[in-house]
């Protein structure tokens, strides 16, 4: 037996009011009740711990009473050598501070956000749903969508905030997408929410057939064959209609299946109230069905917003559990929502550099370095174009200057964004065919010197026009007055009493073969990328 005392990553989570408690809905539960029990005997206390130091470490009160913010943390006892042992497992209580039952799961033994919960609130619920509350955005606050670069497609997108892009048929229409905040103390921050995504279309487009906000999750196995519930807080200024789908994507390569698409709420007819929309629906199996050979195949979650017209959508709280029900929102803190970001893209700052042997399509999230610029989709970027380029755009626009990332046209203006707007592009730090140098005093942050095609190095020349010959006359053995040396005291330099020169000696000259020799030493060569 290997007893070891872990952290879940929702450790310290907070723990909210469901629906049924009216105004206090969506508050934390200052002062609730944590009860944990043995799994198998539900009324056998179980303790947890507050602490993994010490022998054995410190136990938490039974119930665990939950802090100002509603939160705890909790150290879980699970025995490593026997991982599916019934002492692994506990059944949790969470309770009112007046002692009534709010949620319980059976079977939880500290993984993250268990699935399948029987659970009728949203404590113990999984959210598929990643940065629900748009509350992490390495990009811009307002997007100007009138342009996105090609490709169009329902697979393909801009992000407009970490972990959610946005994609539509055709070019045209006037649009923006804004990651707003909601005034403090309103009725919508009441209910944990700070920031939403707001969409607006002031003119609308032409032959349009899709346009929607989505998010991709693992592949196309995700939730197939299960019951499932979205839900979300949405309202519009001008009754716009959305429609919720889930779609099965079964990736490339081979003979994939095509696309599964499964209406999850809708249509939904928005007012200008912030409310609570929701759908339950069972997920197509995938039993019979080609997954194609790419390894790329996904669940997407897709809210469609209006097409050929004008319209403002406002949404917030966005959740995809696997339960038979709308539960609670299942509230995550900024650090956990953090930490379930895709890590392919967000785990890593914007304007990290690495290195690779191959051009990696399936990279997200890294932009190969190839002395290209970056700008907006009308910019004429020749590396990256699109909303998506800027956080770099503003990274590099921060933290170099003109002469090593220069700004087109007109060099630097006011701002980061003012430039970006402006349709001007900046350049990726010169880096093809150059060796690279740690910035110090000597070297600029991102400064470049040599030439990449003179050879230099690999070839280099002494040509004897550029070692003359120096003739130097011998001398005679002369007369000489050597100093002496006294301990202690200083040696000095002989003095000479005279020099005579004499015939006979032979100049010095100018020798080698004049050819190109190497000066080059060992070197790999990788292609070389930056964070997005």
């Amino acid at each position: 037996m290997t007893i070891t005392y872990n952290l879940a990553s929702e450790h310290q989570r907070r723990y909210v009011y469901p629906a049924s408690y009216g105004a206090s809905a969506g508050l934390p539960i200052v002062g609730g009740k944590l009860y944990t029990f043995e799994s198998n005997a539900h009324t056998t206390p179980k303790t947890t711990k507050s602490s993994n130091e010490g022998s054995p470490p410190p136990d938490n009160t039974n119930p665990i009473i939950l802090d100002s913010n509603g939160e705890c943390v909790i150290y879980w006892e699970f025995d490593d050598a026997n991982p599916a042992a019934a002492s692994n497992y506990y059944y949790v209580e969470l309770r009112d501070p007046n002692d009534v039952l709010i949620d319980s799961y059976d079977m939880y033994n500290g993984v993250p956000y268990p699935v399948g919960s029987a659970s009728s609130g949203g404590n113990f619920v999984n959210n598929y749903c990643r940065n629900p509350q748009f509350n992490w955005n390495r990009f811009k606050q307002i997007y100007k969508l009138s342009t996105i670069p090609a490709p169009l497609t329902k697979y393909t997108g801009t992000y407009v905030c970490d972990d959610w892009l946005f994609t539509k048929s055709t070019n045209g229409a006037t649009e923006t997408i804004e990651i707003a905040s909601f005034v403090p103390g309103s009725q919508e921050a009441q209910s944990d929410a700070s920031k939403y995504l707001s969409w607006a279309c002031t003119v609308s487009g032409a032959a349009e057939t899709y346009r929607f906000v989505f998010q991709k999750y693992g592949n196309v196995q995700t939730l197939a064959g299960q019951t499932a519930t979205f839900q979300f807080l949405a309202n519009s200024t001008q009754a716009s209609q959305v429609n919720i789908y889930a779609r099965q994507y079964f990736g490339t390569g081979g003979s994939p299946s095509p696309d599964v698409e499964t209406l999850l709420a809708g249509p939904i007819n928005l007012t200008s109230t912030m409310n609570v929309y929701s759908g339950t629906v069972q997920i197509p199996s995938i039993l019979n069905k080609t997954i194609g050979t790419n390894g790329d195949s996904r669940l997407q979650l897709e809210i469609r917003l209006p097409i050929n017209t004008i319209g403002q959508v406002g949404c917030t709280n966005i959740a995809l559990t696997s339960t038979a029900s709308v539960p609670t929102f299942p509230y995550q803190t900024l650090e956990e929502q953090q930490r379930n970001l895709d890590l392919a893209w967000f785990s890593v700052p914007t304007g990290d550099i690495k290195q690779a042997i191959t051009l990696q399509s399936e990279n997200p999230g890294w932009l190969y370095m190839n002395n290209g610029t970056i700008g907006n989709a009308l910019s004429g970027g020749t590396a990256a174009i699109g909303e998506d380029a800027y956080a770099l755009f503003a990274y590099l626009w921060d933290n170099t200057a003109d002469p090593q990332c220069g700004v087109l046209p007109g060099g630097r203006g006011a701002s980061a964004l003012a430039d970006f707007d402006a349709n001007k592009t900046i350049n990726l730090p010169l880096s093809l065919d150059r060796f690279n140098i740690a910035a110090g005093s000597s070297y600029v942050l991102a400064g470049t010197g040599g030439s990449p095609t003179s050879n230099a190095l690999l070839a280099h020349t002494h040509p004897l026009s550029s070692n003359p010959a120096t003739p130097y006359a011998p001398f005679s053995d002369g007369s000489w007055t050597p100093q002496s040396s006294t301990p202690g005291g200083t040696d000095t330099a002989p003095v000479v009493s005279s020099v005579a020169a004499v015939g006979g000696g032979t100049a010095t000259g100018s020798t080698g073969s004049g050819t190109d020799f190497s000066i080059l030493p060992p070197y790999v060569a990788f292609y070389t990328f930056i964070k997005f």
